[in-house]
């Protein structure tokens, strides 16, 4: 197994992708649209001295907390300090497996009655954070969400896979739930409604409706 911080690899493929430096010659602040990299939401690698590393540095300010969210929602994801729009505030982390093995976990849990599995898709790889990984995988769907999931291109990773920040997309204040759409396509077996108290803006369920014949 290797493993890739912030990400546990469930393989060990020897394709790794190799950036080039970034030139920006040592800007501790290089996450803007200036940087070629960091346009192109491609981590910079350990070499660059600049500051496009989200992923692979140690973050030493955390603004989020996990608290109960309600009675129909269970735990949720909320904010500690005010996030402001654009602002990045944690990685999606978990084993990274290919999509056979994701397929087999998914029976798996089912078997073992395991009704919340958490896996997101992640460039031709999945995340599983079921048994490992952090606090994002108590964020909660919201149909209106404060939150984008982007796909970045991180060093060191196989080729193909993609490691998933989670992007604030309006300010969001100290308390307020940290929340994402899940995007889920409509499955009969396992549609759950919604809860998320969107006002118009909520389709009732998560994901896809139900066909309505």
């Amino acid at each position: 197994m290797a493993n890739i911080a912030p990400i546990a690899f469930d393989n060990n493929p020897n394709d790794f992708k190799d950036d080039s430096l970034c030139g920006c010659k040592g800007l501790k602040k290089c996450t803007t649209d200036k940087c070629s990299n960091f346009f192109q939401k491609t981590e910079c690698q350990s070499r660059c001295a600049c500051g496009n590393r989200k992923f692979s540095k140690t973050r030493k300010v955390f603004k989020y907390a996990v608290q109960m969210a309600g009675d129909n929602k269970g735990w949720g994801l909320f904010a500690t300090k005010r996030i402001e729009a654009g602002e990045f505030i944690l990685a999606y982390v978990g084993d990274v497996i290919t999509k056979e093995e994701k397929d087999r976990r998914f029976e798996e849990y089912k078997n073992r009655g395991i009704k919340h599995n958490y896996m997101i898709q992640a460039g031709k790889y999945h995340i599983d954070p079921t048994f490992y990984g952090n606090k994002a995988r108590f964020a909660n769907h919201c149909c209106d969400p404060n939150v984008i999931v982007e796909k970045w291109t991180m060093d060191r990773a196989p080729q193909g896979f993609k490691a998933l920040a989670f992007v604030a997309c309006k300010p969001i204040e100290e308390g307020q739930e940290i929340t994402f759409n899940y995007k889920f396509d409509y499955n009969k077996e396992n549609a759950q409604p919604c809860h998320c108290d969107a006002g118009n803006k909520c389709n009732k369920w998560i994901g896809k409706a139900p066909p309505k014949n």
